[in-house]
Parts: C-alpha cells; sequence; structure tokens
C-alpha cells in the first residue's frame, strides 16, 4: 500500500486528485469537499504592486525623527476640551475614527507620526519632540531591551504567587 494524501482541512483521504487552495493567506491542499472553503490557487487575484509616495529616509535622518511626548493622551483631551470639540469632531478633522481618538485619549494607543501631525495643526499642541534635542541623549543609547519574561507572567500551579 502506497502513500495517501490526506485533506488538511477535514484529515479524509484524498480521493482522485487534490485540490490547491488559498484561505486567507494559507495554501493547502484539500479534498474536493473542502475546496469551497477557499479560493482556487491558480484563480487568485495577483497582488497590486505599489510604489511608496515617499523615499525611506537615510540613516543620518532617521535617527532625526520626531517621537512622541509621552503625556500626548492628557495634551490631546485637555486642548480638545479647551476647545469645545468632541471626541466625533475631532476625529473628522483629522480624518480618524472615533474609536482611535477615544483609545488615545486614554493612553491606550500611541498616534503615528502622521496622525501627531495632524492633531497637533487642529489643537495647536506639541505632540512631537525632535530626539536629536533630548538632553543629548542619541537614538542608540535610547533603545530598551525587552525580553520574554518582561511581556509573560508565569504561572507556576505548585507555587503561590509573591506580593
Amino acid at each position: 500500500m502506497g502513500f495517501q494524501v490526506r485533506c488538511e482541512i477535514c484529515g479524509r483521504p484524498i480521493q482522485g486528485s487534490p485540490h490547491r487552495i488559498l484561505v486567507d493567506t494559507a495554501t493547502l491542499l484539500v479534498c474536493s469537499r473542502c475546496a469551497r472553503y477557499g479560493v482556487p490557487v491558480s484563480q487568485r487575484p495577483k497582488p497590486k504592486l505599489t510604489v511608496p509616495t515617499a523615499p525611506l529616509p537615510r540613516k543620518a535622518d532617521r535617527d532625526k525623527l520626531p517621537e512622541i511626548v509621552p503625556d500626548y493622551d492628557s495634551k490631546i483631551r485637555k486642548a480638545r476640551e479647551e476647545m469645545g470639540l468632541t471626541q466625533e469632531v475631532l476625529a473628522k478633522y483629522v480624518g480618524e475614527k472615533v474609536s482611535v481618538i477615544k483609545r488615545i485619549e486614554m493612553g491606550k494607543l500611541k498616534p503615528t507620526i502622521e496622525l501627531a501631525k495632524k492633531l497637533e495643526k487642529v489643537l495647536k499642541v506639541t505632540l512631537l519632540s525632535d530626539v536629536a534635542s533630548d538632553v543629548g541623549v542619541s537614538v542608540k543609547e535610547r533603545k530598551v531591551e525587552v525580553l520574554l519574561g518582561d511581556v509573560v507572567v508565569i504561572k507556576d500551579k505548585g507555587r503561590k504567587e509573591e506580593a
């Protein structure tokens, strides 16, 4: 008895020739019953090529990229309230969703440089600081190393956590 190919969705042996389909971003070999769950690879649309609108910054320019100030959330909220704007109106002015503005004001989402520039223009506040001008500290010295232990909390069933 030879090697038998199995469907990568249902696991049944494939009778006849397998179908190669695209499900989300994965290419799978499937049986004829499961072929309906994806797009045949031969029929998938070709990706559109996009050309970047702006050239990538040179290494010297990357060291001078602006950085979002630490208290961006309170500055945005305070300026918006002083101008008498709602979060919905501010979102329309900068071309963003209301949920994004809410998350930024709560400090749960850091705005992109482009969005920070739009917010600065509308609210007339300073949200970007020049990294090179920060007390003579270079960008290389400001890098923070994040380790797995900084992100993950390991719970051991046998031990109690120390407070």
